[in-house]
């Protein structure tokens, strides 16, 4: 027996749109193109307002930002650098007493200094012999601590806009001197000031002022 069809016709029904084979990269697109905020992957070098989603804002559109979601801080970014920038810094006070001892890395100079990326684990150390800055920066959250060298060199370098951000959203940052967590000898850290970016290094008992930063994606 042999069966012969012809001209059979095939209705397919679709309820709704018919997706594109390319449907999920045109909302991509489609979504990029609002250009609302960025996020920690996406985001190109520079100042940017961080709210407490994650989320980057360009400084330009901070109404829209606060509007939307809530402000967590300033962040900056620089290549693999990306870190918060508190809105709130301390008074000038000690980094730690003169007679005790922090354990870890010293940088003899200002190019090894930048090195160092530890600036959690820095401030953890400090908090364990009764820092009254490193207090101040947990007082904030677990999130926050005190910036490293290479830190605190970034936050100068975009010292306009950090103040610019900063000054609408807590406190900008005073024209003095300001603490990193980096040594550079056993009872002796780099500090900024904020005047000018002019570096130099200071006995821990020395009183200036901390303005904590914390990390943009924290594994804490």
């Amino acid at each position: 027996m042999n069966l012969r069809i012809t001209n059979l016709n095939v209705h397919l029904h679709f309820y709704g749109p018919i997706p594109s084979a390319n449907a999920v990269n045109e909302y991509s697109a489609t979504e990029q193109s609002k250009g609302e905020y960025y996020t920690d992957k996406s985001a190109t070098d520079g100042v940017y307002f961080c709210t407490t989603n994650g989320h980057l804002w360009d400084a330009s559109r901070f109404e829209e930002c606060k509007k939307a979601e809530t402000i967590k801080g300033v962040a900056i970014v620089k290549g693999e650098h990306r870190f918060i920038v508190s809105p709130k810094g301390s008074k000038n006070m000690i980094l730690l007493d003169g007679d005790k001892t922090l354990p870890g890395a010293i940088y003899e100079d200002y190019q090894q200094a930048l090195k160092d990326n530890e600036g959690y684990a820095n401030t953890r150390k400090l908090l364990e012999l009764g820092s009254p800055a490193a207090e101040f920066c947990k007082s904030l959250g677990e999130e926050w601590y005190l910036p490293t060298m290479s830190e605190m060199q970034l936050m100068c370098e975009h010292k306009a806009d950090l103040d610019e951000c900063l000054s609408k959203i807590g406190e900008k940052m005073p024209d003095e001197w300001h603490w990193t967590s980096t040594r550079i000898s056993e009872r002796c850290h780099f500090a900024f000031y904020w005047v000018d970016g002019y570096r130099d290094c200071s006995v821990q008992s020395s009183i200036f002022r901390v303005r904590p930063v914390s990390a943009l994606s924290p594994s804490l």
